[in-house]
C-alpha cells in the first residue's frame, strides 16, 4: 500500500509539471493573441483609410475624365475650325494657284550664248509687283513670280500652307509644268544638298504627325507612277513587272478607272511608310526605275510625267474618327 501511494504522488507531480507547462503556453498564446488583435486593429484602420483614399482617387479620376472630355471637345471643335479657316484661305487665294519660277542662265548657256548678259535678259523678261512677269514688254499675271535668285526655301515657304492643310483634312496637289530644261526636276526634287518641294513636303508631314502624336495616329501610303506615251506604269511594282527597259512598249500599262471615291489607277501598288526615310527610299526606287530613252532623253523628258501620291490617314483618339487625305 505504501508503494502504491508513492506511485500516485509521483504521478501527481508529473501532472502538476504538465499543468505548469500548459499554463505557460497559454500565457504565451494569450500574448500572441493580444499582438494579433492589435495588428488586426491597425490593419482595419489602415484598410478604412485606404478605402477613403480610393474613393477620393475615384472622385478625382471622374473629375479629370470630365475635364479631358471637355478639352477633347474643344480640341475637336478647334481642329474643325482650323480646317474650315484653311479652306477659306485656299478659296480666297484660289483653289488653283499658278506660280512662275524663272530659271537662271546655266554656265553652258553662257558659254554658247555670251550675248545673254543680265541687261539683255532683263529686257526680255522682268518681274514687277510680286506677281507680274513682263515678257517682251507684255505683262503676265500670276499668283506669285519667283526670280532666278530665289532659293528653294522661299519657294517651299509659299506652298507650305498647302502641305500643312493636308494634316487638317484638305487635299492638295502640286504640279510642275514646263518645257524640257526649265527646272521642274530641280524645283520638285532638287539635289541632295538643296532638296525641292517633294522631299520637304514629306519631312513636314511626318514632323507634324510626330508633334501631334498625342492627338492622333497617322498612316502614310505612297504610290509612284509614270505616264509615258499614254501608258500608265507603276514604278514601285515588284521586280520583273516594271524594270527600266529601252522600249516602253515592253512594260505593263495600268488602267485609269472612275470609282465612288474618284479617279484611281487600277492595280497601282500602295506602300506604307512610317518615316521620312522610308518615303525617300521609295522615291529613290521609283526614280531609278523611271523610263529613260537611250538616245533622246529630252524627247522622253518632255513626254513623260511622274506622279508621286501620298495618302495620309489620320485617326483621332478623342472621337474615333478617321480622316483620309
Amino acid at each position: 500500500m505504501q508503494s502504491e501511494l508513492l506511485l500516485h504522488r509521483e504521478k501527481v507531480k508529473r501532472l502538476e509539471g504538465q499543468l505548469l507547462l500548459c499554463a505557460e503556453e497559454l500565457k504565451l498564446r494569450e500574448a500572441q493573441t493580444v499582438v494579433a488583435v492589435e495588428k488586426a486593429g491597425e490593419f482595419a484602420n489602415s484598410y478604412c483609410l485606404s478605402q477613403e483614399e480610393i474613393l477620393e482617387l475615384k472622385r478625382g479620376h471622374a473629375s479629370m475624365q470630365m475635364t479631358l472630355k471637355t478639352n477633347d471637345d474643344k480640341i475637336s471643335k478647334l481642329t474643325s475650325r482650323v480646317a474650315d479657316l484653311l479652306s477659306q484661305v485656299f478659296k480666297m487665294q484660289g483653289n488653283i494657284r499658278v506660280m512662275c519660277r524663272i530659271r537662271p542662265i546655266t554656265a553652258q548657256e553662257r558659254a554658247h550664248r555670251p550675248e545673254l548678259t543680265p541687261s539683255v535678259l532683263d529686257g526680255i523678261s522682268s518681274i514687277r509687283d510680286y506677281n507680274y512677269l513682263y515678257f517682251g514688254g507684255v505683262p503676265y499675271e500670276f499668283d506669285r513670280v519667283f526670280a532666278a535668285d530665289v532659293s528653294q526655301d522661299e519657294v517651299y515657304t509659299e506652298v507650305l500652307p498647302m502641305i500643312e492643310g493636308v494634316m487638317n483634312g484638305c487635299r492638295a496637289c502640286i504640279f510642275a509644268y514646263g518645257q524640257t530644261g526649265s527646272g521642274k526636276t530641280f524645283t520638285m526634287e532638287g539635289p541632295a544638298h538643296d532638296r525641292g518641294i517633294s522631299y520637304r513636303a514629306v519631312n513636314t508631314l511626318f514632323s507634324i504627325s510626330e508633334h501631334e502624336r498625342s492627338k492622333y495616329s497617322t498612316e502614310v501610303v505612297v504610290s509612284i507612277l509614270e505616264v509615258y506615251k499614254e501608258k500608265v506604269m507603276d514604278l514601285l511594282s515588284p521586280e520583273g513587272k516594271c524594270t527600266p527597259v529601252s522600249d516602253p512598249s515592253d512594260r505593263i500599262s495600268l488602267e485609269i478607272r472612275a470609282g465612288k471615291d474618284g479617279v484611281y489607277v487600277e492595280g497601282l501598288g500602295q506602300w506604307r511608310a512610317s518615316s521620312p526615310d522610308e518615303v525617300y527610299q521609295l522615291m529613290e526606287r521609283g526614280l531609278a526605275r523611271r523610263q529613260v530613252a537611250c538616245n533622246n532623253i529630252n524627247e522622253h523628258s518632255s513626254r513623260s510625267h511622274l506622279v508621286i501620291t501620298m495618302k495620309v490617314q489620320i485617326d483621332f483618339y478623342w472621337q474615333n474618327t478617321v480622316c483620309l487625305v
